[in-house]
């Protein structure tokens, strides 16, 4: 795509909400990783016959908070225990807005401490995540239809 009169999104450009909550301001990086994962397929051949459509494979991802956005994501009882959508979007005026979500959300933990300086504390919390739209669409079509044995 190309940038509109010299825009491009930046930093500034996101938001981000967690479930049903209001936008989260006090975030300074989010990661979420993923990618299909279309393994070759091998013969007798020393090149690849071809290549499966594949799965789609989500790594661990992060969220960094600024402690009192940790304190208020965090302050629910079980909240590792829950599932949950994280909506990231990105909007810039003459750009459309483009919308991540992470479907089946669970955070697995954070980390804890501080250290010396005249920066904000901050908390990096890991989650693991089952897919991903992006704006709107999946990056593979999983609705092929099995065939069924009689």
């Amino acid at each position: 795509m190309a940038t509109v009169n010299g825009k491009e999104y930046s930093w500034v450009s996101m938001e981000l909400r967690v479930g049903g909550s209001a936008a989260i301001v006090g975030f300074t990086a989010i990661k979420y990783p993923w990618k299909v994962d279309h393994s070759k397929v091998m013969g007798a051949s020393r090149k690849a016959l071809g290549m499966i459509r594949g799965r789609l494979m989500t790594d661990s991802g992060s969220l960094t908070l600024l402690e009192s956005e940790y304190l208020n994501l965090s302050s629910a009882p079980g909240w590792c225990d829950q599932t949950t959508e994280v909506i990231v979007s990105y909007a810039e005026p003459g750009l459309p807005t483009k919308v991540d979500t992470l479907k089946g959300v669970k955070f697995t933990g954070a980390d804890g401490g501080g250290e010396e300086g005249s920066e904000a504390l901050k908390r990096e919390v890991s989650f693991e995540f089952t897919d991903i739209l992006v704006n709107g669409v999946s990056p593979i079509d999983d609705t092929s239809v099995t065939a069924q044995v009689s």
